[in-house]
This record gives C-alpha cells, structure tokens and sequence, in this order.
C-alpha cells in the first residue's frame, strides 16, 4: 500500500512540473525552424558565399529571459524548511525539475528581488548570487532551458558554426542577469560587454563586430551604445541587428503584473512584480502618448498613470520602482548602422477593458497591428532613427511573424545579408 502510495505522489509532482513547463514553451517561445528549412538557408548561402572575405564577427545579446542563468546560495535565509540555505552554482533558468511542487516555492523565492527602500531600485535576496551562464561563449543562450527543448539562438548558432564561425573567437554571446532594468545592475554589465567587444575585434584581425539583438535585449544594447563615445562605436560595432525588439515597451508587461493568476502554485506575477526589466518594458510615452491602457467600470489608466494602477492593484512597491526605471526609457538613436527586423499585422493587445473593479475579472479588449507582444510603433524605431543619424537605420518588416522572429527563415536571410554572407 505504501508502494503504491509513493507511486502515484510521484506521478504527480512529474505531471504537475511538465504542464508548467508545456505552458511556459507555448508561451515563451513558438516552434523551431524544422532542418529542411535550416538546410535550405544553408545550401543558398553557401552558394553565394564570398569565400576570400573573412567573416564579420557576431555577439549576441539575448532578451528578457532569453539566457539561462546559475545560481548560489550562500547562508540564504529561505521563507521553508524543505528549501536549501547553501548550494554551489546551479542552473535556476531554467530547469524542468524547479517547477516540482515543493521545489517551486523554493525556486520563486530565489528568483525574486528585493526592492530598497534607501536607493528606490531593487537587489538580489540575501545570500543569493545568480548570473548568467558562459560569457563569452554560447552555451547560455542556445537554448532558454536545461532540458534543451525551448530554443533561443540555438537555429542561428548552428546555420553560423555551419558557415565556418567559431564559437568563443568570432561567435560569441553577452549573457546577463535580465531580471534588473536600467540601473545600476544593467551599469554594471556594461564594461564587461565593452571588453568583449574589443577583445573580439582584436582577436578578428581588428574586425568590427556585429551586434545582434532579441526582445528586450535591443532596448538593453541601445541604452550601452548610448554611454559609448562615436569615436568608439565607428571603430568597433559594423552593423547593430535588433530582432523583434520592442524598444518602446509593451502594454503587456502591466498587464502580465496586474493580470497573471496564480499556475499551478506559482505566482509569477509576484515573482516578477519586482523585475525592473519588466517595468521598464512598459509603453513608454514618448512614442505611445498618453492613451488609455486600462479601464474599469470606475477608473482610466493611461500610460502616466500606469504606477496608480500598480498601487490600485496591490503593487505599492512595483509602482514606487516603475517611477524611477522609467526616467531610462530612452530612445536616442545608436548612431551605428541599424537593422530593425520585426513581424506586423498580428492583432497586439492595444487596450484592456476590465467589466468589474478586479483584474482578474472578465475584460474586453482592443487590439492594433503588431507581432503580438509589441505594438508596430514600438518595434519600428528604425524608421525614425533614419532621420536622426547619418548612418544607415533600416526597417525589415515581415508580414505576419510573430514575436519569435529568431526562428523565422526570411528574417535570418536577411541577417545573413548584412554579414555579407
């Protein structure tokens, strides 16, 4: 009877962890490019290739929970008994086995953070280091997940490394803890990321690099370029290559905060309510206006009233930091050569209608062209940096792509094209 009884609590836990994990890949991530289409890329490339050209260096930087990211535990005091206060470094993005019941409620704790009252800007738990994995090589940004079936750079890598790139020399990724915004925390990546790209322009023979972007991480890249001297960006970056970025945020972010219920015992909207990454991704009203975002049957938020609606739904703390992480939503042009690749005409939530005072409640929503997570004026900055720097700042948009442009065949074409491939 015991026997039986451990049986089916097991079965349990392995059913529980993987309906989360399925939610997550369908969420996060759409499916791979199948090999025909990795091979056809190939085989066309190949074909045109100049072979006498050296090839242009690449960096990849990945997006909001674009790189796996390790973490340690050192005397961390956690919130249950079942959880470990010390460990040595460890994958905590992501990994299938931390959405076990037990175990997830020690993986939500460690993956929160911890807003400062003193500095207004958020840190890590005490005795919790987390960072990302591999920098300076590729590992960490392949795939989002250990078990290696959410892919993230993992198509482009290959079609790369297939081409005659090194991974570690002329192939190399700037993995980040994406969770904190535009403060210190981003700040203090900046220099390694300086010292990556000149170490790997001196290892090319003095190429210039090529830097290229998912998500949030365009937003991430720019906010760099725009602590560089122009002396210092003609020298070392050739082209800058934002896929699917939504560089003026996205009515999501508030809505995945206020919205999101609890899953299965984990209550994402909490563990990320401190995120400034998410924050900062809100729309920003230098492109958006100050159009409404939210109704009640009682209330409007618009897009500067977006920290009351964070105080109205129970993130006091949430609506303290967005104040101080949007005073960095900036959008001064990179002034390098810039590719904006991006999908549209896919319905994008534009404007959320609750019917009762809770957000949880039934709603009516409004949608405008996008790729389904960022609106077209959001992802299309391109088209307005053109007019604002002398070098080349070019629009790519595909029709009907989604967010996932990583794995689309034509948007990687074009990619490819810029790296005179």
């Amino acid at each position: 009877m015991k026997y039986w009884i451990l049986v089916v609590v097991v079965l349990m836990l392995i059913s529980s962890s993987s309906s989360i994990f399925e939610e997550l890949r369908e969420l996060f991530h759409p499916s791979p490019m199948d090999e025909q289409q990795k091979q056809q890329i190939l085989h066309e490339t190949l074909k045109i290739k100049k072979r006498d050209n050296p090839l242009r260096p690449v960096i990849i930087v990945p997006s909001l929970i674009g790189n796996q990211l390790q973490a340690q535990l050192v005397n961390s005091q956690p919130n249950h008994l079942w959880c470990s206060s010390n460990s040595d470094w460890y994958t905590i993005w992501l990994d299938e086995n931390a959405f076990y019941p037990l175990e997830r409620d020690c993986w939500s704790d460690n993956m929160k953070l911890v807003f400062d009252q003193q500095t207004l800007s958020v840190k890590a738990r005490q005795g919790v280091n987390i960072r990302g994995i591999d920098y300076g090589g590729l590992e960490g940004v392949r795939y989002m997940d250990t078990q290696k079936q959410i892919i993230s750079w993992g198509n482009i890598i290959d079609l790369l490394v297939a081409l005659g790139y090194t991974p570690g020399k002329d192939l190399r990724a700037a993995p980040y803890d994406w969770r904190y915004g535009p403060d210190s925390s981003f700040s203090n990546s900046f220099q390694p990321l300086q010292q990556l790209i000149q170490d790997t322009y001196e290892i090319n023979g003095n190429l210039s690099i090529s830097v290229t972007s998912n998500s949030m991480g365009g937003g991430y890249f720019l906010l760099f370029l725009n602590t560089m001297s122009q002396q210092w960006k003609d020298k070392y970056i050739h082209s800058f290559v934002p896929f699917s970025s939504c560089f003026a945020g996205s009515i999501l972010s508030p809505a995945f905060l206020i919205g999101t219920p609890v899953y299965e015992g984990i209550d994402f909207a909490s563990i990320g309510s401190l995120w400034a990454s998410v924050l900062w991704l809100s729309p920003y009203a230098a492109v958006n206006g100050d159009r409404v975002l939210f109704t009640t049957p009682s209330k409007q938020f618009t897009v500067s009233k977006l920290p009351d609606l964070l105080a109205y739904a129970g993130f006091n703390e949430s609506a303290i930091l967005l104040k101080t992480v949007t005073k960095n939503q900036t959008l001064i042009a990179p002034h390098v050569p810039t590719y904006c690749l991006y999908g549209y005409d896919i319905p994008t939530l534009h404007e959320v209608n609750y019917e009762t005072e809770s957000f949880k409640g039934p709603s009516t929503n409004t949608t405008a062209p996008g790729d389904g997570v960022c609106s077209i004026k959001s992802l299309d900055l391109c088209s307005v940096w053109a007019n604002q720097q002398t070098q080349p700042a070019v629009s790519y948009p595909i029709p009907t792509l989604t967010h996932g442009a990583l794995n689309n065949s034509e948007s990687i074409r074009f990619f490819l094209k810029i790296l005179d491939l």
